[in-house]
């Protein structure tokens, strides 16, 4: 996506059966709610700039097998929940992650957090 792109409103590619990979620009700062879910060939996501928000249900139900993210100051619940093939989470900083950000499928990722400041629900202790 172009640099331009600021903001992906709610619901903008709920359900897109063929969208495989999504690399955003440099401006993207917000992902809405249920943005992506049910995108069920969805694989891969980068995300390069530092985002505010990757909104509630965001990406469930989709196919990605990773995800890379610069740095985020809020995951929102079940961003990425019901992700069965979801394997690799990298992000470099993220402030807060809720309890239940990987509802459903939290044994399949392997959290590679590269940090100075992080606050963990209880239920996610790395």
């Amino acid at each position: 996506m172009p640099d331009s792109i600021l903001r992906i409103n709610d619901f903008a590619f709920f359900g897109c059966r063929n969208l495989r990979k999504v690399k955003f620009g440099l401006g993207i700062r917000k992902i809405g709610d249920n943005a992506f879910a049910e995108c069920e060939s969805l694989q891969d996501i980068q995300i390069r700039s530092e985002m505010d928000c990757i909104g509630v249900n965001a990406f469930t139900l989709s196919s990605i097998e990773s995800v890379e993210i610069n740095a985020i100051e809020d995951l929102r619940e079940e961003s990425f929940s019901l992700c069965s093939r979801l394997t690799s989470f990298s992000v470099k900083k993220v402030d807060r992650i809720p309890e239940n950000c990987f509802a459903h499928d939290i044994w399949n990722v392997r959290l590679k957090l590269l940090i100075v400041h992080l606050q963990i629900a209880e239920d996610y202790r790395i």
